[in-house]
């Protein structure tokens, strides 16, 4: 569909959100399974590397995406651009310059493409206003932000200006992107879910199963805990159960076992997406 718009052509609102909707997800679980495995090899030679994921699509704000997604690119941001540029110790607006400037340069680090650059500037607006936003309520109502109806209307917010930036960051061009999102802001081009078959045909997906594994797929990343927290689970349950250890190591080799054997079976193999940056 993104090709698709960069030939001229014009999707319509369902097209425009499954597409921006499956790159959000495509995104996520490549790099946090490729993440996952550099993290797991490295344990296996004693190395243990930081997580990089924390469930970033359950943030609630820009400010907690960010503390949760591609951590380690966060902090090398905050320590080595924020920090030095000031961080936030000459005043807000200096603060508010500063964030602009670290996720515009973000933004560039991860290609040579005003799509990118875009982006970045995208992420830095948020930001700015994430934190304005925080201060203001602040002062008027300390208990505002910690309101679970707040919380989730925040969530809400969150996942559309972060889908609205995946748009520009997995476009080909400027003007492909706005294609995109004029789609996905034309509620007149809503067309019947028979219509939505024939395009899941091509892209591999079973109509009936199609719909089911996107959905299967938004429960996995907005409601279930990720990887860290059932690792540490199964760690703090074996440590816990001496005698369960044996069956649980016995069923995860099984498993790791069988999932190489499925994978091999594969006629091809799709590269990392984070590999081209």
């Amino acid at each position: 569909i993104f090709n698709a718009a960069e030939l001229g052509s014009i999707p319509s609102f369902n097209e425009a959100w499954i597409a921006a909707l499956a790159y959000t997800f495509q995104l996520y679980f490549d790099f946090s399974g490729y993440s996952d495995m550099a993290i797991g090899l490295s344990w296996m030679f004693n190395v243990k590397l930081p997580y990089n994921f924390n469930s970033p699509y359950q943030a609630s704000s820009i400010s907690e995406f960010w503390r949760r997604w591609h951590i380690s690119l966060s902090s090398f941001l905050r320590e080595y651009l924020y920090i030095p540029l000031g961080g936030n110790r000459k005043g807000p607006v200096r603060r508010y310059l500063n964030l602009i400037i670290t996720m515009l340069l973000g933004g560039l680090w991860h290609g040579a493409s005003w799509n990118f650059v875009f982006w970045g500037g995208l992420h830095g607006g948020y930001l700015v206003i994430n934190h304005g936003f925080q201060a203001i309520a602040s002062k008027f109502n300390s208990g505002l932000i910690a309101n679970w109806l707040f919380k989730w209307t925040g969530w809400l917010l969150t996942m559309l200006l972060v889908i609205i930036a995946w748009v520009f960051f997995r476009a080909t061009s400027f003007s492909s992107a706005l294609t995109i999102l004029n789609a996905m802001a034309n509620i007149q081009s809503v067309t019947s879910l028979n219509a939505i078959h024939p395009m899941l045909w091509n892209l591999g997906l079973a109509p009936d199963l199609g719909l089911l594994f996107c959905l299967i797929l938004g429960g996995l990343a907005f409601l279930l805990p990720n990887s860290n927290h059932l690792g540490e689970q199964i760690l703090s349950f074996c440590r816990g159960r001496t005698s369960a250890s044996p069956i649980v190591i016995g069923m995860s080799v099984t498993i790791a076992t069988l999932f190489v054997l499925m994978n091999s079976l594969r006629s091809s193999v799709s590269a990392f997406i984070y590999f081209n940056f």
